[in-house]
């Protein structure tokens, strides 16, 4: 059982808060994203954010927008042998464009997307004629997922 004096100085405590709290900030819920494995996003997934902003944390530079300028999915070739353990994976790769001001490195990052989430996803950065953006691919070779 609590004593009055306990809740008296929790409820003060809990009161001083709210208060040094900026109303607008108290009265409106923090946006919540989606966290999943990447390996939980399916091809068409990611092919429907052509053209889109993705985010990756690059952690000084903070989130680092970047836009998914090229999608190309890999069928298989016939000569590839159909019994091949890998013969029914997918394979496909994803280029992104950004800023010269934000160069990344190779390097595993957190992206997020309004639509899909929160994931990591190595990328690499890929030589360019466009001297105004860097570009990066991301290539995957991985089983389906059902």
């Amino acid at each position: 059982m609590m004593h009055r004096r306990t809740f008296c100085l929790q409820s003060s405590a809990s009161v001083a808060c709210l208060l040094a709290a900026p109303w607008a900030v108290a009265a409106k819920p923090l946006p919540r994203i989606r966290e999943l494995p990447l390996a939980k996003i399916r091809f068409e997934t990611l092919a429907g954010q052509l053209n889109s902003t993705f985010h990756a944390y690059a952690g000084d530079k903070g989130w680092v927008p970047l836009q998914l300028v090229r999608v190309e999915e890999r069928e298989r070739a016939p000569l590839e042998n159909p019994k091949a353990l890998d013969a029914d994976f997918e394979r496909f790769s994803l280029v992104f464009a950004g800023s010269r001001a934000h160069s990344l490195t190779q390097e595993t990052y957190l992206f997020e997307h309004p639509r899909i989430g929160r994931f990591e996803m190595f990328i690499v950065p890929v030589l360019t004629l466009d001297s105004t953006r860097h570009k990066y691919e991301a290539v995957f070779n991985r089983p389906v997922m059902n």
